[in-house]
């Protein structure tokens, strides 16, 4: 899958402002690395449309925790953002389908750790709670 008209157009938009005062062999290759990562990501929303939006989810949270300072505006924003996903994806795919994946249960569990309990709890293989 491939980006065309407006989406095209705002990418390269972002590749040039990205490349800016840049030397040339170094914003080709930053231009080559940016257009790639959007076509995998493209390819994988075609794929697995719920499951790669839990993946960005994740990449975003993890880099709102590296980057930015938990006591600033942008942290809080940004956080608030991601919870709004979280809480869409949660509605657009049920606590079943997060409950099969760790890394979706922790990403819920930062924003509503019940609902994370009662993923893990309601939803989990009738043999794992047999053994329980």
């Amino acid at each position: 899958m491939t980006l065309t008209g407006p989406a095209r157009s705002a990418l390269e938009q972002e590749i040039t402002q990205l490349t800016q005062g840049m030397k040339p062999e170094h914003a080709g290759a930053l231009a080559a690395s940016v257009r790639r990562n959007v076509a995998n990501w493209q390819e994988r929303l075609a794929e697995d449309p719920i499951g790669t939006k839990w993946q960005l989810l994740d990449a975003y949270v993890a880099r709102i925790t590296v980057a930015e300072d938990p006591s600033s505006p942008f942290h809080a924003e940004r956080m608030a953002f991601a919870r709004a996903v979280c809480r869409r994806l949660v509605a657009e795919s049920g606590l079943a389908y997060v409950a099969a994946d760790p890394v979706r249960v922790r990403i819920l569990a930062l924003f509503d750790p019940q609902a994370a309990k009662d993923a893990v709890t309601l939803h989990r293989p009738k043999a794992v709670r047999s053994a329980a």
